[in-house]
C-alpha cells in the first residue's frame, strides 16, 4: 500500500512538473495580440553609459506607452563610454539603466550587438549572459552564438506565422573595415530557414532580419544624381538620393558604412531561401531611409534613439514600429515615432550633433551645391 501511494506520488509529481515546464515555455513565446498583429519597435544606437540619458528613459518610457509593442529589439550599440574605458560593472550599470524601463513596462526584449559594445574587453558572451540572467523579459535564446539567433512568432493554434533573426556583425575586420556575419552564421541561418520551412510543410516562413551593420546592397537603393540635385547627399561614389522607384519611407542624410568585406554572400543567402521579408539596420545614425530591392526584399535603416550619440535633434531621434499581420507576414506597415511625437519636447541641438555627418551633407554640401547649381544656371 506504501509503495502505492508512493508511486502516485511520484506521477502526480512528474504531471505536474509537465505542466509547469508547459505553461513556463508558454509564457515565454511569442505571439500575436488580440488583434491579430504583432508589434515591434526597433530601438537603434542608444551609445548610453552608467548614467543613463533622462531623454532616453523619457523617450522609451512614451514610446512603450505610445505604440504598446509586443517585441522590443535593441539593434546594436547599445553601450558607449566616450572617454573612459568601463568595467564590466560599469557597462551592467548602463544595461540596467536602459533595460530596466522594458523590464518595468512587461514587454520582451530583444538584443544585438554593433561594433562598440564589445569593444572594452568585455565579450558578447558576458553581456548577453549576464542579460539572460538579470531580466525577466530578455527573450533572448541560444542560437550561433550569444548575438546571433532567432524568435518564432506564433498563432494561437501554436503555428509559426514569422521569425524574426537576430545577427552579430561583429565590429572590424583585420583590414579596419566595418565586419558583418561570418560565413558560419550564414550557414546558421540556411540550416535554420531549411528547418523552420520544413516544420511549415515546405513553404518558407517569412522572417525579418535585424543587425547592426548594414549588408553592402543598402547602396543599390540608392541612385546617383548631378551634383546640386535638391536632397542629394555625398558618398564616395558620388551624389546620390534614394531611388524613387524603390524608395518606402525615411530619409537618406548620410552615406553607408556597410560591411567591407565583399565576398560576404549573406543577402544572396537571403535571396536563395527565400524567406527573409526584411531587414534592418543602424550604425548610421542619421539615416531612417528604407526600400525595396530589385530582389523584392525591404532593406533599411532606423535611425539613433540615443543622445550621447551623433544624431539629428529630437524631431528626427526615432523608434521604427514593424507591425506584422497575422494574416499578411510579408506586408509589415512600417513607421517611425520621434522623440518630439512621442514627448512633445525638441531634445535641442547639442555640440555631438553639430559635428554630425547631417551637418555636413545636408547644411554644408548641399546649400553650397544649391548655390553653384544657381550660379551655373546663370552664368553657364
Amino acid at each position: 500500500m506504501t509503495k502505492r501511494i508512493i508511486s502516485l506520488a511520484i506521477s502526480l509529481a512528474m504531471i505536474f512538473s509537465f505542466i509547469f515546464v508547459a505553461n513556463a515555455e508558454d509564457s515565454s513565446s511569442l505571439k500575436f495580440n488580440e488583434s491579430g498583429e504583432f508589434r515591434i519597435m526597433l530601438v537603434n544606437d542608444t551609445h548610453d553609459d552608467a548614467t543613463t540619458d533622462k531623454r532616453l528613459i523619457k523617450g522609451l518610457k512614451a514610446a512603450i506607452e505610445s505604440e504598446k509593442p509586443d517585441l522590443i529589439i535593441f539593434n546594436g550599440d547599445i553601450f558607449y563610454e566616450r572617454f573612459l574605458n568601463p568595467t564590466k560593472e560599469t557597462l551592467f550599470e548602463s544595461m540596467h539603466g536602459i533595460f530596466q524601463v522594458v523590464e518595468n513596462a512587461k514587454v520582451p526584449f530583444a538584443l544585438t550587438f554593433g561594433n562598440h559594445d564589445t569593444q572594452y574587453g568585455i565579450s558578447a558572451d558576458e553581456l548577453m549572459g549576464y542579460c539572460r540572467e538579470t531580466f525577466d523579459y530578455c527573450v533572448a535564446t541560444d542560437g550561433c552564438d550569444a548575438g546571433t539567433y532567432n524568435l518564432p512568432v506564433y498563432s494561437d493554434n501554436g503555428k509559426i506565422v514569422f521569425n524574426v533573426y537576430l545577427m552579430d556583425t561583429h565590429s572590424k575586420d583585420e583590414n579596419g573595415d566595418y565586419d558583418g556575419v561570418s560565413e558560419e552564421q550564414i550557414k546558421w541561418y540556411e540550416s535554420k530557414s531549411d528547418e523552420l520551412k520544413a516544420l511549415n510543410g515546405g513553404v518558407p516562413v517569412p522572417s525579418y532580419v535585424f543587425e547592426h551593420i548594414p549588408v553592402r546592397q543598402i547602396n543599390s537603393i540608392l541612385k546617383e544624381v548631378p551634383f546640386g540635385t535638391e536632397n542629394a547627399t555625398f558618398t564616395p561614389d558620388g551624389y546620390k538620393i534614394v531611388d524613387p522607384d524603390k524608395h518606402m519611407g525615411g530619409n537618406f542624410y548620410e552615406y553607408p558604412n556597410p560591411t567591407g568585406d565583399e565576398t560576404n554572400r549573406q543577402y544572396e543567402s537571403w535571396v536563395e531561401k527565400g524567406d527573409v521579408v526584411a531587414a534592418f539596420f543602424g550604425h548610421d545614425h542619421t539615416n531612417s531611409f528604407y526600400g525595396k530591392t530589385d530582389d523584392g526584399i525591404i532593406l533599411g535603416y532606423n535611425a539613433s534613439f540615443g543622445w550621447k550619440a551623433y544624431g539629428m535633434g529630437g524631431s528626427t531621434r526615432h523608434v521604427k514600429m514593424i507591425v506584422v499581420d497575422e494574416d499578411d507576414p510579408r506586408n509589415p506597415e512600417i513607421y517611425e515615432k520621434t522623440y518630439t511625437d512621442l514627448t512633445g519636447e525638441k531634445g535641442g541641438f547639442g555640440p555631438i550633433d553639430f559635428i554630425s555627418p547631417w551637418t555636413y551633407n545636408v547644411i554644408i554640401n548641399n546649400t553650397i551645391g544649391k548655390i553653384v547649381a544657381l550660379i551655373l544656371k546663370i552664368f553657364g
